[in-house]
């Protein structure tokens, strides 16, 4: 009621509703506009409780602009998600409530970190190579009867290699790598998933020595080793590129056991139009079957990535290149590394050295337009810094305080365990005691009700005796 009176909106509204007239309380200065507008658009729905002093949207009690957040923060203390949170507000309403629920409970840090991962994000098309044998993927496929199957898959032709080995360990696996390059040559890119061997260093020096570039990507069978057969596959056209894959390879026919006829050369241009529609036509039905939900991530904006379940504690990223694969950095250890993530699934992929950050940030910045004030901001993210490290060194150093006062009460405290511990081993010796007297008691008393038992015996004889002698007495005098 009170913030309802010191709300100038509100008491605007009020006015309007009592005189009929929304047009003159519009031209005051003080008042929300919009919120004005939102109401009168429900003007027919609003009333005035004189009891109260507050204003009503049917049933609803309308919030004041101050409260807004504070009624938000109350229906949300049980992190039950938008819709029961809504259901909680049933009894107030305000111009934009529904926008501000959600709001504050998709930017929840809790529920965000309980919460399910959220809807994929649209199926984005890696570019078909320039050539044959530029890019290729490499994967494993483990064997029922054991060992497993190496399959090298050219991105541009779709043609398979298939190579069987016994273990996936970088001795065994590197050297049949070796034998296919210096069979096809060596491609410029090679992408993998980040599983052994492929993050091992053994593989980072073999791709350093060869020249081709490792690509990390996010595990989602970018290579299709199922039901490979390798005449059949590759003498197959594919739906793709609409060629056999060992024909766009090394550019001629493959001669197969069905007979066929010669046919006029294809123009090699056609390849890159048709992987494009196929891709596209990919794209669209992976996208309504997923019901996929864009990103919009910018740079600078701060993420959660999905860790184990054993790490309990959240970790925030920072956005620095919000592309289909996400640069971000660690906002816990921004000055050590970065790291690459796939926006799809939250896994962690790679580090990125200094030098990568480095160059993404000149280039940003001349993106920017402010390259030439790179010293200023220089010095006064260097000024922040060091206040934000003074401001650190204050907290450590209140902290330790606490915490040698937080020991010196343990000890006392532990003290006083030591005292009642004593005392009560002294009451554990008492009831000791206490138990043996009763014992003791216990057999006194039973030694004296068997000497009881003993004297009313006695006295029975006793009195049977005495009831004869007279008797006998009587007797002897008639004698």
């Amino acid at each position: 009621m009170q913030a309802t009176m010191k709300d100038p909106t509100l008491l605007a509204v009020i006015d309007a509703v009592r005189t009929c007239n929304w047009f003159e309380p519009s031209k005051q200065f003080d008042i929300n506009q919009n919120a004005y507008k939102a109401l009168e658009r429900v003007k027919e729905e609003l009333t005035i409780c004189s009891c109260l002093s507050v204003l009503l949207r049917g049933r609803r009690i309308i919030v004041p602009e101050v409260l807004q957040q504070t009624v938000i923060d109350f229906a949300h203390e049980g992190h039950q998600g938008i819709t029961k949170t809504k259901l909680l507000l049933r009894e107030v309403w305000f111009p934009g409530i529904n926008d501000a629920v959600e709001k504050e409970v998709k930017s929840c840090l809790a529920c965000q970190v309980t919460t399910p991962e959220t809807k994929c994000e649209p199926l984005n098309m890696s570019p078909l190579p320039e050539g044959p044998w530029q890019q290729i993927n490499a994967d494993f496929k483990e064997l029922s009867g054991g060992g497993y199957l190496l399959v090298l898959y050219d991105d541009f032709s779709r043609y398979p290699i298939e190579e069987v080995i016994p273990s996936v360990s970088a001795p065994v696996f590197i050297p049949r790598l070796h034998k296919v390059f210096a069979e096809f040559g060596v491609p410029a890119k090679v992408r993998t998933d980040n599983g052994p061997p492929f993050n091992g260093r053994e593989f980072q020096s073999f791709a350093k020595n060869m020249g081709f570039d490792h690509r990390k990507i996010t595990p989602n069978d970018h290579v299709p080793t199922d039901k490979l057969n390798d005449s059949c596959a590759r003498a197959t056209p594919h739906s793709s590129t609409g060629k056999p894959p060992a024909t766009v390879l090394f550019n001629r026919p493959v001669r197969v056991k069905i007979p066929d006829i010669p046919s006029s050369e294809e123009d090699p241009a056609s390849i890159p139009h048709r992987d494009m529609l196929a891709k596209e036509k990919m794209k669209n039905n992976a996208d309504w079957k997923a019901y996929v939900k864009p990103s919009n991530l910018m740079t600078g904006d701060k993420v959660l990535v999905r860790r184990d379940p054993s790490e309990l504690i959240p970790e925030h990223l920072i956005i620095l290149n919000p592309t289909s694969s996400l640069t971000a950095r660690c906002e816990r250890c921004r000055m050590e590394s970065t790291n690459e993530i796939a926006s799809s699934s939250g896994e962690l992929l790679k580090s990125v050295t200094m030098s990568d950050l480095a160059s993404s940030m000149v280039s940003l910045l001349r993106g920017a337009g402010i390259l030439s004030n790179i010293t200023e901001i220089a010095e006064k993210t260097r000024v922040q810094g060091e206040n934000q490290l003074a401001d650190k060194l204050e907290m450590v150093k209140e902290t330790n305080n606490k915490l040698e006062t937080s020991e010196k009460e343990i000890q006392e405290d532990n003290k006083e365990i030591e005292k009642m511990l004593l005392k009560v081993e002294e009451m554990k010796e008492n009831v000791k005691k206490k138990t043996e007297e009763r014992e003791q008691l216990f057999l006194k008393r039973k030694r004296l009700n068997d000497e009881c038992n003993a004297l009313q015996k006695k006295l029975h004889c006793c009195d049977s005796l005495l009831k004869v002698v007279p008797k006998v007495n009587e007797g002897d005098e008639t004698l």
